[in-house]
């Protein structure tokens, strides 16, 4: 999450969606990162004084929800906040949050992932012993409220992500804003990881994402055969 008085505005950080290459893009106007470098207590309450804001919303996890960073400003602070978010294919996501975990020795599932031949057998192994995979699905969580309200103003989508976060600076009215890439796992196309079985597997986790954000949900419409 990124919230920022001056434009006003909130972004919340979908995992494995280019989130960490957006709130490093504002990071000098975040001021959750402000907060936190201020080490000496008296500092802090000086600062906290001169925002609009509560502690409370400036310790909300990276990848709050919407819906609870809603609850946790107010909804009237929450409203007069310009919100987007970004989202990605769900079968590009769960290869993306695979292939993270198996490459970083430091990630939250590298043990549990490595034990895996490749990622079509942790699909197929890890469904059928839990019937669920690692990845956070479903990204639909982030951005609308239990009753289905979309809780953003904007969604943007991996697949075009430089223009959509051309729009976004655009739209706050900021110059000199670049979006550089991090946090990246390194993989063949997603298309080319999936073999038609574990498609139609992970499909009953996609589905949701996949309707509410446009993607297509026959393997067909990816070349996957």
């Amino acid at each position: 999450m990124v919230i920022c008085d001056d434009p006003a505005f909130l972004f919340i950080h979908v995992p494995k969606a280019a989130g960490t290459s957006i709130a490093g893009a504002f990071a000098h106007l975040d001021l959750m990162r402000a907060w936190k470098r201020l080490k000496d207590p008296a500092k802090r309450s000086a600062w906290l004084a001169t925002k609009s804001i509560s502690e409370a919303v400036l310790e909300l996890p990276i990848h709050v929800a919407a819906a609870r960073a809603k609850e946790t400003l107010g909804a009237e602070k929450f409203n007069a906040l310009y919100r987007f978010a970004a989202v990605r294919n769900p079968w590009d996501m769960q290869l993306s949050w695979y292939t993270y975990n198996a490459q970083t020795v430091t990630a939250p599932h590298h043990t549990r992932v490595i034990g895996y031949a490749d990622f079509n057998d942790y699909v197929r192994k890890h469904l059928a012993e839990h019937g669920s995979l690692l990845g956070p699905s479903p990204q639909t969580q982030y951005v609308f409220d239990d009753d289905g309200t979309q809780l953003v103003d904007t969604i943007l989508r991996y697949e075009d992500i430089a223009t959509g976060f051309a729009s976004v600076v655009e739209h706050l009215g900021l110059t000199g804003i670049e979006l550089d890439q991090f946090n990246q796992s390194y993989h063949a196309p997603w298309t080319e990881a999936y073999t038609l079985d574990t498609f139609e597997l992970v499909k009953a986790i996609a589905q949701t994402d996949a309707e509410a954000f446009g993607y297509a949900t026959e393997a067909s419409a990816y070349g996957i055969t």
